[in-house]
Formats: C-alpha cells, sequence, structure tokens
C-alpha cells in the first residue's frame, strides 16, 4: 500500500528484513513439503503476499541510495542485500522447490511465460550445479554486491572531493553566466550541468582546462578514489560467475536472451555501424580541426576544448546562440507539453496531488495520479532537479508495477538546474524519460515481473523511449509548449542542429559499445588500453591514456548493462522506424502501438511483437534517414 510509511526509513528496518526473510523461507519449505496442487496465479499470488514488506524495504533504500545518496544508506543496502542472498540459497538451490515450480498448473500464455521465467531463474543461478559449486555462485554474488556498492561509493566520495577555485581577477573576467556557478569564495563544486556549461561555453581556455583535469580524476587511477580494483574483481567474477554455470562468459550468458541472440549479431551491428559512420565522422573531425585552427589558432583539439569549439563551430554555422532556447523553454512547460503528448498518443494521463510520503519533506518533489483511458493506474513522483547528493543522469524505476489488478508506483527522475530555462536536449531527455514512464503506465500484464521494462531484453528496453524522444524537435510540440512564443527560426535551426557532428557521437558510442562487450568477452583486460584501443578504432580519434570514463561507467559496472550498452544502439534503430510511423498519426498509431506492444511488457517475444506491428522486419534506412545521412553518397542501409 503506497502511504508515507512507504518511504520511511526506520531504525528497526534491517531487523525487520533479517525477520521477514527466515519466516519466507520456513513458509516456502512448508509449501513445497505439502506439494499442493496450484496455478501459476495462485502461486503468483501467494509470493507476491509473503515477499511484499522485504521488497518494500528493499525498495525504499534503493530509493534513498540514488536519489538522496549517502554512505550509509549505501552500506546499509548492500548489507540488506548480501544477507537475501544468504538467506535465500536454501531456496534458490532447493531441488525439490524447483520441480514444484515445473509442476505449476499453466491456464493461458502468461502463465506459460512467468513459469518457464522462474523456471530459467532457477537454472541461472546454478540449480544442476554441485554443492561447492553452488556455494561458490553465492560466494562470488555477495562479493559483486560489495565491489559494485564500492564502485558507487567511490564515485560518490570522490565528487565530494571535487573543487576547482579561482582568483578575484579570474572571476572577475568570467561572463555572468559562468559566475552564477562559483560560490561568494570562487569555488565550483561538483555539478555535472555546471561542468559541461564551463567545457561548452567558457571563454576561458585555462578554466575549462582546470575543469576537465579536475573532472578527469573522479574515480581514476591512482586517486583516493581509484575504483580500477573495483572494476577488475566486478570483470573477474562476473565472467567466473558465467563459466560455472557452463557459459564462456558474461556475454555469452548474457545476449543469449535478446533480441540480437548472440555476441556476434551485436558485434555485427556496432561493426557495420562503424563501417558506415567512421568516414563521415573523419569528415566532421576535420572541420573541427579546421575550425578551431582558423578561429582560434588552437593547433590540437583535445578533449578539454572540444565541446567549446563544436558550440562555436554550431554558432557560426546555424547562427546559433548558445543554448537560446532556455529562453522560451521552461521546465513547467515541457511538463505540461510531455504530459499532451503521452495523453494524446497513449490515453495517459497525470493528475497532480498532494504529496505522499511528508517524511521525505523535499518540496522539489512533485506528485501525481496516473490514469490510462480514465482508469487509476497508479502513483508518480517526478523528481526533476539536480542535488550534491542525487545519482547524475535520468532515470525511471519502477517501484510497483502496473498490472491488470495492481496500480504501481513509479519515479521520474532528472537534474535538470532549478531557476534556469531548459534545452532543446534537457527536453528530449525529459521526453525520453516519459517513454519508460508510460511504458509502465500501460502495462497490461497478468504479472508484475513482466510489466513495463520488466522482463525485456537490454536491447528493447530502450526502443518505446527512444521513439518518444525524436518528438523534442517536432514544430507543433515546441510551439504548444511556448505558447506559439518560440520562433519558427529557432525551430529550424534545432532540427539542424540536432544531426551536427552525428557520425562522431554515434562512433562513439559504437566504441563504448564495443568496450562493453570486449570487457566481458576476456580474460586479464587492462581497462585503460581496452577502453582507448575501441575508442581509437571505432571513432579514429586518438584517446587519452588515461580517461576515466571507465571508472565512472556506471551503466556496466554497477547497473544492468554489463555485455548490454550496445542495446542503445539496437534500441535506436527499432526507435528511428518507430517514429518514422508515429509521427505521421501520433493519435492512432500511438493507440496501436500501446496496444500491441507496450502493454505486454515483457510478457512476449519483443521481435514478434515489432513485426507483428510493423508487418514486417524493421527498415534500418529509417535510422539513416533520421540522422540526415541518406544524402551521404558513402553511406549504405545498416542491416539487422
Amino acid at each position: 500500500m503506497i502511504n508515507n510509511d512507504f518511504l520511511t526509513l526506520k531504525d528497526n528496518d534491517f531487523e525487520v528484513l533479517k525477520d521477514e526473510v527466515k519466516r519466507i523461507k520456513k513458509t516456502i519449505l512448508q509449501l513445497v513439503s505439502l506439494s499442493p496442487k496450484m496455478t501459476v496465479e495462485e502461486f503468483y499470488k501467494f509470493n507476491k503476499e509473503n515477499e511484499n514488506l522485504v521488497e518494500n524495504i528493499l525498495y525504499k533504500y534503493n530509493f534513498f541510495a540514488t536519489n538522496f545518496q549517502s554512505e550509509e544508506i549505501l552500506n546499509t543496502l548492500n548489507e540488506m542485500n548480501k544477507f537475501v542472498i544468504e538467506n535465500f540459497k536454501e531456496i534458490d538451490f532447493n531441488k525439490d522447490y524447483y520441480n514444484f515450480i515445473k509442476k505449476l498448473i499453466v491456464e493461458d500464455e502468461e502463465d506459460l511465460y512467468y513459469k518457464e521465467k522462474k523456471i530459467k531463474s532457477f537454472e541461472d543461478n546454478g540449480i544442476h550445479l554441485s554443492k561447492e559449486k553452488q556455494e561458490e555462485i553465492i560466494k562470488i554474488s555477495k562479493k559483486l554486491t560489495e565491489y559494485q556498492s564500492s564502485f558507487t561509493k567511490n564515485i560518490l566520495n570522490a565528487k565530494k572531493e571535487f573543487i576547482v577555485e579561482i582568483d578575484k581577477n579570474t572571476f572577475m573576467d568570467l561572463s555572468e553566466d559562468i559566475k552564477s556557478l562559483f560560490d561568494e569564495n570562487y569555488k565550483l563544486k561538483y555539478s555535472q550541468p555546471s561542468i559541461m556549461r564551463i567545457l561548452k561555453n567558457c571563454d576561458s581556455d585555462k578554466l575549462r582546462r582546470s575543469v576537465y583535469i579536475e573532472d578527469q580524476k573522479i574515480s581514476n587511477k591512482g586517486t583516493n578514489f581509484d575504483n580500477s580494483d573495483n572494476i577488475k574483481n566486478i570483470v573477474l567474477l562476473k565472467n567466473t560467475k558465467s563459466k560455472i554455470l557452463g557459459y564462456k562468459n558474461t556475454g555469452e550468458q548474457v545476449l543469449k536472451d535478446t533480441m540480437a541472440g548472440n555476441i556476434d549479431s551485436a558485434y555485427s551491428l556496432l561493426e557495420q555501424m562503424r563501417n558506415e559512420l567512421l568516414p563521415i565522422a573523419k569528415k566532421e573531425e576535420k572541420e573541427l580541426e579546421n575550425f578551431a585552427k582558423i578561429n582560434y589558432g588552437i593547433e590540437k583539439v583535445d578533449f578539454s576544448n572540444r565541446n567549446f569549439i563544436m558550440e562555436r563551430i554550431k554558432s557560426k554555422k546555424f547562427d546559433y546562440i548558445f543554448e537560446e532556447e532556455k529562453k522560451y523553454l521552461t521546465v513547467e512547460n515541457i511538463l505540461e507539453a510531455s504530459f499532451e503528448l503521452i495523453e494524446n498518443m497513449y490515453g495517459v494521463n497525470l493528475t497532480k496531488i498532494e504529496p505522499i510520503f511528508k517524511d521525505l519533506d523535499n518540496k522539489d518533489l512533485l506528485y501525481f495520479k496516473s490514469s490510462e483511458d480514465g482508469k487509476d493506474k497508479g502513483i508518480i513522483i517526478l523528481d526533476l532537479y539536480e542535488r550534491n547528493n542525487k545519482k547524475n543522469g535520468a532515470w525511471v524505476t519502477n517501484y510497483i508495477a502496473n498490472t491488470k489488478k495492481e496500480k504501481g508506483f513509479q519515479v521520474l527522475n532528472t537534474n535538470f538546474k532549478k531557476g534556469e530555462g531548459v534545452s532543446f536536449e534537457q527536453f528530449k531527455t525529459l521526453l525520453h524519460e516519459m517513454g519508460h514512464l508510460v511504458h509502465g503506465i500501460v502495462s497490461n500484464t497478468k504479472y508484475s515481473n513482466v510489466s513495463g521494462t520488466r522482463g525485456l531484453p537490454r536491447d528493447a528496453v530502450e526502443i518505446p523511449s527512444m521513439t518518444m524522444e525524436k518528438f523534442a524537435y517536432k514544430k507543433d510540440l515546441l510551439l504548444k509548449a511556448t505558447n506559439n512564443k518560440m520562433p519558427t527560426e529557432l525551430i529550424n535551426k534545432a532540427n539542424k542542429i540536432k544531426n551536427f557532428m552525428v557520425a562522431s557521437f554515434y562512433t562513439r558510442q559504437v566504441g563504448i559499445s564495443m568496450y562493453d562487450l570486449k570487457i566481458f568477452n576476456s580474460e586479464n583486460v587492462d581497462i585503460y588500453n581496452e577502453y582507448k584501443k575501441n575508442m581509437d578504432y571505432a571513432t579514429g580519434i586518438k584517446y587519452m591514456d588515461n580517461s576515466n570514463f571507465p571508472m565512472v561507467f556506471t551503466h556496466i559496472f554497477s547497473g544492468g548493462y554489463s555485455s548490454g550498452y550496445y542495446g542503445y544502439l539496437w534500441s535506436e534503430v527499432y526507435a528511428a522506424d518507430m517514429f518514422s510511423i508515429l509521427k505521421k498519426d501520433p493519435m492512432s498509431k500511438g493507440k496501436e502501438f500501446k496496444e500491441k506492444v507496450l502493454s505486454h511488457g515483457g510478457s512476449k517475444n519483443s521481435q514478434d511483437l515489432y513485426e507483428k506491428l510493423l508487418n514486417r522486419p524493421v527498415k534500418v534506412e529509417k535510422f539513416n534517414d533520421y540522422l540526415g545521412l541518406t544524402k551521404t553518397k558513402k553511406t549504405k542501409n545498416l542491416n539487422i
């Protein structure tokens, strides 16, 4: 039940969790010993009733660990997860329980899917292994939890150490926009938006370089919060666990249940993207270098001045003023426009309500009641603004999943700067997360483990969100968002600029994806050299030897994207095709998309759902069309 207690941390939470885990284990073992005839639906209900309290405790600590980070909460969550792993091992490796699940009575297709997933989870845990191997897997799982928690805490603590201090004279020479980022003592503390603003728009090369160098120290090798050992251990343990389970490596285990199906298919897409886009990317890089040399006397474009030069080219080439759109776009009006879009496309309505979790005492959190075609679908929190102790980026967490019988609870997070306007790119970010949010709201599955993005393969998760984000540059939506105040000329500029240096962007994504696949597909990989090698190969740019990017790459080292980061590019291809259809008739095609794909969540094969909706395989040339690359003679159509 969603009430104030749901997100209230209590002193005895850990003790309650311990007692509940022991009770659940005892209850399950009693059920197995009786071995009654049960339908899948009866078993699901039994599970939900028993596990509800433990899930709720873990949910709230996960919420605070990401939205209001503190080392104490991260430590507690880590200890809770280790306790659950240790105490459920008797259940996870119980063959009588496994055989009991196999005998559950199936009444429909969703029952069968649920049952197969439960059986597969036993097999993925190593139900058929010897006791010694099972114990090894348990030890590995606990160790992984420790190293992943340490990885996250290192980044958090390194950001607390981040500081760039300047003197008064330097401060007085800065623009008012950049001055506003410093405190009264002329110090800049960590804030990703502030760092990017300086790297993009500060005229002082010295300050840009100082900020960049300090940013590169975060969790880097040889610093106080060096993450290199954590990464080595995470990779080693994941690969070791996969081998114990009978796979060659993590990649083989992860990709067998994806749309790609195997590592070779994923690599094939990445290689093709690299080969088709690299010649274009090299031309883009040449233009960047020439511009820097002619206009700023910069002989070598490096990563401390790269963003600055890119913004200057945009200003000159497109008569674009840095973030000019912020004069017209506000958090309030892009929210309103987003709400109108999801209502028109999917019949989803968000109605603002009074705060439910009063103990949070945070006035920036916005609470909404969600509905779909008039039907109550639960509670939504929007946490839109940056805080020093909040995780970077944007994400949606589906704490309670919508099903045919259950109302959901989801939290959408962004890191906008309060009191400022927003850019086209930030509007795109919000719409992306709205795509995830809608996926959870409109899910109409029988079981929660396949609602929304739950149960989806990694290369299918991002398709709806990447489809939604492409509406950010639609003229009619931008005019609605600004009460017709945004000049048409600015909208036209935005649509030209969105594909500026697009080949360079995607070759970088290819390099990162290749690195992810390679590092979880090899023995004794050198973290730095492997990253540099893949980035050099994919982008044609010589990357520095000691980039800290791997040290803060949470997606693959402390998130769920190990061997799955390629899925963003895979999803991009499908999303471009979907957008080409939806943009022509958002209302009727959106309804069809919802009914034929989104409502099923992860309860059916994703490839089948999309091909049935499209009545054909995906058209990869739509990706080229959206990027404006079809006019480039050397660009061929990508194939999946």
